[in-house]
């Protein structure tokens, strides 16, 4: 099985931390709190408007549109899942699986950076 095709659940994505708290104190210290405040408020929409319908267009869409942002603000599990369920679904391939996986990760992203947003837990 190729790196690509491991399904969710895979050993090396669950190894992936959902926020990865250095990569999001180097954006802080680099780009300034209230600017990575307002980034994360805009992931967090992004978040919430992804992944709630099963066409494979739209999936694919938005799940690109997640990878780059997800990477930057230090979220490497949530833009390894999207990178991998955008190639399925560019691909042809049964999706379902990743599409719950992404769902699941995204979840869990924006509960790990409401902490991070104005007026979220300390």
């Amino acid at each position: 099985m190729t790196d690509d095709a491991a399904g969710p659940g895979a050993p090396e994505m669950e190894a992936l931390p959902v926020v990865d708290r250095e990569s999001h104190q180097d954006l802080r210290d680099m780009i300034g709190v209230p600017t990575v405040e307002r980034l994360v408020l805009r992931l967090i929409e992004l978040m919430r408007a992804a992944f709630h319908g099963e066409a494979r267009d739209a999936v694919a869409q938005e799940a690109h549109g997640l990878i780059s942002t997800a990477g930057m603000m230090g979220c490497p599990r949530l833009a390894e899942v999207c990178r991998r369920l955008e190639l399925a679904a560019q691909g042809g391939q049964d999706y379902a699986a990743l599409l719950a996986e992404a769902r699941r990760t995204r979840d869990l992203t924006a509960a790990a950076l409401s902490g991070a947003a104005p007026g979220g837990p300390t």
